[in-house]
């Protein structure tokens, strides 16, 4: 059995902004509008439930609001970007350009990049750890998550439970 929560009916999504280094319109900080969204699949309990589908999307709302209206940066090498804590924020030199941004604003992910790849293995990966306790899984084997930016751009995953 496959239990599906659509990001986009769901209202599980997020805004955030990034941008990428040294590529044409995109060097520039840029906002994505993204959904997420995530399937689990394996056979139901003795209830008839793969896992109480309120508090799948409680924790999955949990993780978007940890990403909205956030400046995201990556762990890129120091020869593309740098980062660097500030008294009162960060200062990221990348392309030519300094920014200056309140901690509060940024969310530094430990990514190699902001591609939307990356951006949905990282999140994948966050859930599957937020939903560890919870889990049952010798019953449920996997997990998928989509991360929609906008445009028809999105990247799926699907992550065993096993580990």
């Amino acid at each position: 059995m496959k239990l599906n929560l659509d990001g986009q009916q769901a209202d599980l999504h997020f805004e955030s902004v990034h941008l990428v280094p040294g590529r044409g319109g995109c060097s520039r900080l840029h906002p994505h509008f993204h959904t997420v969204s995530v399937s689990l699949e394996g056979e139901p309990s003795e209830r008839g439930m793969l896992i109480h589908i309120y508090r799948l999307k409680e924790i999955v709302s949990r993780l978007c609001l940890e990403f909205d209206h956030m400046v995201l940066v990556a762990e890129y090498p120091s020869d593309v970007m740098t980062v660097d804590e500030e008294d009162t924020g960060y200062r990221i030199n990348v392309n030519g350009k300094t920014y200056l941004l309140p901690f509060s604003d940024v969310l530094r992910l430990p990514i190699g990049t902001l591609n939307v790849e990356d951006l949905c293995r990282y999140m994948a990966e966050s859930l599957l750890e937020r939903l560890d306790p919870i889990l049952d899984t010798r019953r449920i084997v996997s997990l998928t998550v989509e991360v929609d930016e906008g445009n028809g751009q999105s990247a799926a995953i699907t992550l065993s439970t096993e580990r």
